[in-house]
């Protein structure tokens, strides 16, 4: 802008980049919903596959452990390697997306403690029982992430 005074465009394009500055959310904030519903994913997938490698011998044990956690903690860090090269979401739905991925953490760990301490995950159970009970468990830690995308995902 001109150091006179402004047009009328001038002062419609200012008028309406304020108010869309001061808007909660925007639909660039969509993106958010896609990186919760892959890490939902994720953990769903990471489950099943868990569940398979019951099927596995019993000495494969310490390498599924391993193959899961790699495979959970790489979709984190690609979500949130993504996270940090986008830039043109605003702060609402940045707070969101973080609010979200700190109350699933909690939430998850929730749900895997009453899991085992509930015996719903005892060791003694038959590997496809438990394996139907890991499943079970991933779908519940998820909801909270679900929540989040539905909430991000809805914005005009």
């Amino acid at each position: 802008m001109g150091a006179g005074p402004l047009t009328p465009e001038q002062a419609r394009a200012a008028i309406a980049e304020a108010t869309a500055a001061r808007a909660p959310m925007r639909g660039s904030d969509r993106v958010f919903a896609v990186r919760l519903f892959a890490l939902a994913a994720a953990t769903v997938g990471l489950a099943a596959l868990l569940a398979l490698f019951g099927l596995l011998p019993p000495w494969m044990g310490p390498i599924e452990g391993l193959l899961a956690g790699v495979g959970l903690g790489g979709a984190v860090v690609l979500v949130l390697a993504a996270q940090t090269r986008q830039r043109a979401q605003t702060r609402e739905g940045k707070r969101i997306f973080l609010t979200t991925v700190v109350i699933w953490v909690v939430w998850a760990e929730v749900v895997q403690e009453f899991s085992f301490r509930s015996d719903w995950m005892f060791h003694g159970l038959p590997q496809v029982v438990r394996g139907g009970h890991l499943l079970v468990s991933a779908l519940i830690a998820v909801v909270p992430l679900l929540i989040g995308a539905l909430m991000l995902g809805r914005r005009r």
